[in-house]
């Protein structure tokens, strides 16, 4: 698998500003990630920052699963032969992850 590019987690969220100009900030300690800016920070706008907050998590187990489904796809190769559409389904699943 590639080498993350990304700012590794954990990350949080940080409300910033007065109650009309409010931002959500994604931060790793001090570092601002991204940044949620509205005049006014609604259930969507903090749904969005629980989102991307989740990303790392969310790409550690990814990769969790891909690595699984690498070793039932090699165990698969071995002994069942006649399951060739759900490798190559299995390869197609990898190679999309993977691109992410």
């Amino acid at each position: 698998m590639s080498e993350s590019k990304h700012t590794p987690g954990p990350w949080e969220i940080k409300e910033v500003g007065y109650p009309k100009d409010k931002e959500l900030w994604i931060c790793k300690f001090q570092d601002v990630i991204a940044k949620i800016s509205r005049t006014k920070i609604d259930e969507q706008a903090e749904a969005n920052a629980r989102l991307i907050v989740a990303a790392p998590e969310t790409k550690e187990q990814r990769d969790e699963l891909l690595e699984a489904a690498q070793f039932a796809l090699d165990a698969f190769g071995q002994s069942y032969s006649q399951e060739s559409e759900a490798k190559a389904r299995l390869r197609a699943i990898i190679a999309k992850c993977e691109k992410g």
